[in-house]
């Protein structure tokens, strides 16, 4: 059984952010890149700034911010992962103390290929509920099954939503992992606080999510 992790990321929400803060001049002041980290296809407007670099991508709108780490082999690098986003995310959150943030995420997905039997079959082993009059309905040889399931852990909600899916480039049945990790912030007293305890949390939310795809 083969397992990917094919994407990661830290969401976090505000009620406005200004993406036209985020210009070359202030990110290179604040020290979150250099002048010569850019690479192609960055963006820089009023409504929309991403920066890509070869570290990470980062992108603003006015309701949210992404910051995604782009590694080759992200399981091995452990927490170096984290102390980027430590140092970029918590910094930038730092700089900008009043800006009214509502929520923090993390999002890990991983695909899953089972080794010995179809997408198909495992599924069914793992959602189909004989005794189930809705399952009944979906009781036929060609029929692929997911599941939902939550809780709370890190202080915060993790939802995970299991489903069957095709890489479009290969063509290749997976079982798709989606982990999300929400932690609402508006009853924090301290936000930016908050926001960067959660991501000193980042490395064991994802050990703690690929428990979980490989108790399969």
């Amino acid at each position: 059984m083969s397992i990917q992790l094919v994407g990661y990321n830290v969401v976090i929400a505000a009620r406005q952010f200004n993406p036209s803060i985020f210009n070359l001049l202030w990110l290179v002041r604040n020290e979150l890149i250099r002048e010569d980290d850019l690479v192609p296809g960055s963006i820089f407007t009023e409504p929309l700034i991403q920066i890509n670099t070869r570290q990470f991508a980062l992108v603003v709108v006015p309701d949210q911010l992404q910051f995604a780490p782009l590694n080759q082999d992200p399981l091995a690098e452990g927490e170096l992962i984290q102390q980027l986003i430590i140092a970029k995310v918590g910094r930038i959150v730092s700089r900008l103390p009043h800006t009214p943030y509502t929520a923090i995420g993390f999002n890990f997905v991983w695909h899953m290929v089972p080794d010995d039997v179809s997408v198909r079959q495992l599924t069914r082993e793992l959602f189909f509920k004989n005794d189930s009059v809705f399952f009944r309905q979906f009781d036929t040889d060609d029929a692929k099954f997911g599941g939902y399931a939550s809780k709370g852990i890190l202080g915060c909600r993790l939802r995970l939503d299991i489903k069957p899916a095709i890489v479009s480039e290969q063509g290749t049945d997976v079982i798709q992992f989606a982990f999300n990790y929400d932690k609402p912030l508006i009853a924090e007293v301290d936000a930016v606080a908050a926001v960067e305890e959660m991501l000193g949390h980042w490395d064991e939310a994802k050990t703690t999510a690929l428990r979980i795809v490989e108790s399969i």
